[in-house]
């Protein structure tokens, strides 16, 4: 049975992810207020110990406004979070499936520019750059 970390179990998508998909995979998650919080060498650790096959990233903030009046916090959330499981899934061969973060953000850039630079695929190329390579 393939093993899937969720990330965002909690929330909208990952919850109802949980809910369907329980019994048909091993579904596993980071304790509530776990990402919130930790470091990248913390998240690693998390994931190499969970060894999961694939990675179905849900956790983002998605609030544009939350994400204007916070912008470090929406960076670390929305970038910087998917790029330290990018890494991580790499070194462990797991599939790693992002498409609720990242790309949402980048998707809602034309209509949110109050969101700023760092909401830009040009305000973050390295970050986009890694993952696309990873």
């Amino acid at each position: 049975m393939k093993k899937i970390l969720v990330t965002g179990a909690g929330g909208f998508v990952g919850s109802r992810v949980m809910q369907q998909w329980a019994g048909r995979y091993e579904l596993c998650a980071f304790p509530k207020g776990f990402l919130a919080a930790a470091g990248e060498d913390a998240v690693r650790q998390a994931i190499f110990q969970q060894r999961p096959d694939v990675i179905l990233h849900t956790a983002a903030i998605s609030d544009t406004g939350y994400c204007a009046d916070h912008p470090e916090q929406a960076y670390r959330a929305n970038v910087e979070l998917p790029v330290w499981f990018a890494r991580a899934a790499a070194e462990i061969g797991a599939k790693l499936d992002i498409e609720f973060s990242l790309l949402d953000i980048f998707h809602l850039r034309d209509n949110y520019a109050m969101m700023g630079k760092a909401y830009t695929q040009e305000g973050c190329p390295r970050e986009v750059r890694e993952i696309r390579q990873l």
